[in-house]
């Protein structure tokens, strides 16, 4: 994805959002992604959960496994309970437009993270790992606009704004991207340590979530130990 397109859809983030996004309390931020029982998938529904609440929003937390229709009723769920945003996951690419344009009519943005869909302009952003030389890019700048945003808001008033709400958001949004790289950065890592040095780096999923960067890092300066240690008890178990 081009820099130019991230630019674009971050500033479209905020004119879209600004008109009809927020009122001024907290409501509800629907979260759909797929399975939980792939600690990936639930690891990105946690943390974006424990940071919507941490920023005053209820939750509706939902995995639609991977079916569409499934999908479909839960993104209809979160427009009838006139959620302030929707986080997804999506299970189509295609099959997701016509149900986000629909939660756009009804004033619900969507924030897409992971997968993208195949129309631009349906979702207010498209945070997306699968260009990896984009995607530190994107943090950065989810990262910097919520902070930049939430120093302007201060400044021109001290009662909640509309900016607020928006700096929340991506708030929220650059939390699910650190869990999500911080997975990715795990699977990664560990095809490494198997394909170069045939060896299993066992590497734990909840410290992943957690820790996110700093357990990867930690994990990155240890494969030298932990493959000594795999090469002494594979010595061992050969004589």
């Amino acid at each position: 994805m081009k820099t130019t397109l991230i630019k674009s859809v971050l500033f479209a983030s905020m004119m879209a959002a600004s008109g009809s996004l927020f009122a001024a309390d907290n409501g509800l931020i629907a979260i759909i992604t797929p399975s939980h029982d792939n600690p990936f998938f639930k690891a990105e529904a946690d943390g974006a959960a424990a940071k919507a609440k941490e920023l005053g929003y209820s939750t509706l937390v939902a995995s639609h496994d991977d079916d569409v229709n499934k999908q479909n009723q839960l993104i209809e769920t979160a427009i009838a309970r006139k959620a302030k945003a929707i986080i997804l996951d999506n299970a189509g690419a295609d099959a997701t437009v016509g149900p986000l344009e629909k939660a756009k009519a009804a004033g619900v943005p969507a924030f897409l993270i992971d997968r993208e869909i195949n129309k631009t302009g349906v979702a207010v952003a498209q945070i997306c790992a699968d260009g990896a030389g984009d995607y530190p890019l994107w943090l950065a700048i989810v990262t910097g606009f919520g902070w930049l945003l939430t120093d302007i808001s201060y400044s021109v008033s001290e009662s909640e704004t509309v900016l607020d709400h928006i700096a929340t958001l991506l708030s929220v949004a650059s939390t699910v991207m650190i869990i999500v790289w911080a997975f990715k950065a795990k699977t990664a890592l560990q095809a490494y340590a198997l394909n170069e040095f045939k060896f299993e780096l066992k590497m734990n999923p909840f410290y992943t979530f957690i820790f996110s960067i700093y357990y990867i890092v930690y994990c990155i300066n240890d494969m030298e130990s932990e493959l000594q240690k795999h090469n002494i008890i594979y010595s061992i178990q050969i004589s």
